[in-house]
């Protein structure tokens, strides 16, 4: 029986070592190159999926987006409550009148109101105005903190100051005012001519 087995190891060692040769080949071949591109394959499948979540809007960007659109809506609602009372939102004699008032209650009085020319960004039309005055400090303080208290519809772009006599100083404020385009009545193509 010994001799049998014998035999029957040496007729099938050529095979069997065949076998496990191509076995030991097939597993380097596996772990050089096929498992490399299978796990890039797979980084770039996660690549593919993270893009599309971010596509099609079921991501963080979404709830970002959402926010900013309530808070542009409540800007725009804030600059037309602190705007009402405008006629015409071109006419820039209601929001002037709003600013006089607040230099009135200031203790301010403007020697020149100089509006400068007009620039249409895309939603608001800017007006630069230059406020000319004679004041005291205190006086200048209370009326630039007011301004910027309506920060939707005026900006203090520039504050100049020269000291006069005593206390008293000449001040020059460059503001910059915003009304917005809606409503506004744009000529026709046949009034353009």
């Amino acid at each position: 029986m010994y001799t049998a087995f014998k035999r029957t190891i040496a007729r099938e060692i050529l095979p069997v070592s065949a076998l496990v040769f191509s076995i030991l080949v097939s597993t380097v071949i596996v772990r050089l190159l096929i498992l490399p591109v299978w796990q890039n394959g797979s980084e770039d499948i996660n690549k593919v999926f993270r893009y599309k979540t971010l596509i099609s809007g079921q991501s963080e960007y979404e709830a970002l987006k959402n926010e900013i659109r309530e808070k542009q809506t409540l800007l725009e609602k804030k600059h037309t409550n602190l705007s009402e009372g405008l006629a015409d939102p071109r006419d820039l004699s209601g929001l002037l009148q709003m600013i006089v008032d607040k230099a009135w209650n200031a203790d301010i009085r403007f020697d020149k109101i100089l509006p400068q020319q007009e620039v249409s960004g895309k939603d608001y039309i800017h007006y630069p105005v230059l406020l000319e005055m004679q004041t005291n400090f205190n006086s200048l303080g209370k009326f630039i903190s007011s301004l910027e208290r309506m920060p939707q519809i005026v900006s203090v772009d520039r504050v100049a100051i020269t000291a006069k006599d005593g206390s008293s100083i000449q001040g020059l404020i460059l503001i910059t005012c915003y009304l917005n385009k809606k409503g506004i009545h744009e000529p026709a193509k046949s009034d353009q001519k």
